[in-house]
C-alpha cells in the first residue's frame, strides 16, 4: 500500500463519501454524477478491496489475533 493509492479513485471516493462522510447512496450518486446502482457497486468493490489489502496486517494496525 505504501507509495501508491490502494484503491482506484472512484472506489476510494465512493467509500469515503459513504463510510467517512456518512452520505446516503442517492447523495453520493448526485455528487459523483452516477446512478445509485453504480454507487452500490463502487462501495462494495471498494470495501472488498480494502479488506483484501488489510488482511494479514492486523498486528501492524494494532489488533490482536482474536
Amino acid at each position: 500500500m505504501k507509495g501508491k493509492k490502494a484503491l482506484p479513485e472512484r472506489q476510494r471516493q465512493a467509500v469515503v463519501l459513504r463510510h467517512i462522510e456518512g452520505l446516503s447512496n442517492p447523495e453520493i450518486a448526485e455528487v459523483m454524477q452516477i446512478g445509485v446502482e453504480a454507487v452500490e457497486s463502487l462501495t462494495a468493490r471498494g470495501k472488498r478491496a480494502l479488506a483484501a489489502l488489510l488482511s494479514g496486517q492486523r498486528a501492524e494496525l494494532g489488533y490482536g489475533e482474536g
